[in-house]
């Protein structure tokens, strides 16, 4: 009688019995998995705005503030906040293309109807529409406030050209 079929029954076996555990524990596992959904982070940008950063730079403004963009699907969302500017701001924006230490045209106007003294804030929100002329598509105003060559200012009857600014980069 041929004795070699019993180990590759054996062998047979043990190999479903092994398939069946790991196919087993890989459905536990990997089960919830189709329960779970993550929602990504929005994508925000901020910025940290005082006189030094300004070009050219004005260290003898004592004006701080902040500025912060956070991406809404198609739409951006912006507060700044600021204290101790010499007057109630006159115009924000966000600035590009520059590097810290150059000036560049604006590309987004906020909306600060509801800054009324040197210190406070004000929020509002943008779409690739309110990108000035020349337009450039938000894709690429993305790309300019994470790669650090973006800025955000406020300006002042005293210091029209800027009174505090900050180079934007992103936080998430």
């Amino acid at each position: 009688m041929n004795q070699s079929g019993s180990p590759s029954r054996a062998l047979i076996a043990y190999a479903a019995v092994a398939a069946t555990i790991l196919i087993g524990a890989t459905s536990v596992a990997c089960g919830g998995d189709d329960d779970v959904v993550v929602t990504p982070k929005p994508s925000t940008w901020t910025a940290t705005l005082n006189g030094a950063n300004e070009f050219p730079a004005k260290p003898a403004v004592v004006g701080t503030g902040t500025a912060t963009i956070v991406k809404n699907g198609s739409s951006y969302t912006y507060t700044v906040t600021f204290s101790n500017l010499t007057t109630a701001p006159s115009g924000s924006h966000i600035h590009a293309p520059a590097p810290t230490g150059a000036n560049a045209g604006i590309r987004v106007n906020f909306n600060i109807s509801g800054a009324t003294s040197p210190t406070g804030s004000f929020t509002g929100t943008f779409t690739a529409a309110d990108i000035v002329t020349p337009p450039i598509s938000t894709d690429s105003l993305e790309v300019l406030m994470t790669n650090g060559q973006a800025y955000v200012n406020i300006h002042t009857p005293a210091n029209p050209g800027g009174e505090i600014r900050g180079q934007l980069s992103k936080s998430q």
